[in-house]
């Protein structure tokens, strides 16, 4: 399902590292930006159990791709990125969204600048139809809240081996075919398709706190 423009140029994304190790993303979409819900069809998921969607192309693209998804009973996640404000009728069909802190306070319009404004902006999340959120801190691990379960954080530094983390030999065995990512660029990807791979295997989502030491150990 790989089609070409011929009056577009490919997307691209230049990546800036700054003294910190921190990234931040340029972005020209292209053609990305010409992909239309007509270019999405239903035969695309067949065989499929999951989409996993980010913000590089159109927002009504991306909601048709979520829709339609859902029609064939498969999970959606969600990476939303480049951030920008999103409809509840889209969180409404995504079962995993994953921000950054940068992306989750513009998803929830306010600062996330400490533990207790992170939680607050998930929460608003999941008043708004999101099922489960998934925020990504770099260095610090991850957090996760669910409209069924409790709060979870995750610090990096109690499983940065395998062999240190606490549901051992488990997932250390999903993770084992992937390298940790000890720099901050592309680690964010690592916890996404980490979510996405375990999933793929037939195994379903992992149980909340399971799956995101699952997420920090892939990262």
């Amino acid at each position: 399902y790989v089609r070409r423009d011929g009056s577009a140029a490919t997307g691209t994304a230049i990546i800036i590292v700054d003294g910190n190790g921190e990234n931040s993303i340029v972005l020209s979409p292209g053609a990305n930006a010409r992909i239309g819900p007509g270019d999405v069809e239903p035969a695309m998921f067949s065989g499929a159990r999951l989409l996993l969607l980010q913000l590089e192309i159109p927002l009504e693209t991306v909601l048709h791709a979520a829709r339609l998804a859902k029609e064939k009973k498969l999970a959606v996640i969600l990476n939303p990125a480049p951030a920008r404000d999103l409809p509840d009728e889209l969180l409404n069909v995504v079962d995993y969204i994953v921000p950054n802190e940068t992306e989750l306070s513009q998803l929830a319009g306010r600062k996330v600048k400490d533990k207790d404004s992170l939680e607050v902006a998930a929460r608003s999340l999941l008043s708004r139809g999101a099922k489960n959120v998934v925020v990504t801190l770099g260095e610090r691990g991850a957090f996760i809240a669910s409209r069924t379960s409790r709060k979870y954080r995750c610090r990096r530094r109690l499983h940065r081996r395998h062999g240190s983390c606490p549901v051992a030999p488990k997932i250390a065995q999903r993770c084992r075919t992937i390298r940790l990512c000890l720099r901050c660029a592309g680690r964010h990807e690592v916890r996404r398709a980490a979510i996405a791979s375990d999933h793929s295997r037939g195994k379903g989502f992992p149980p909340l706190r399971v799956g995101c030491l699952f997420v920090i150990v892939a990262a």
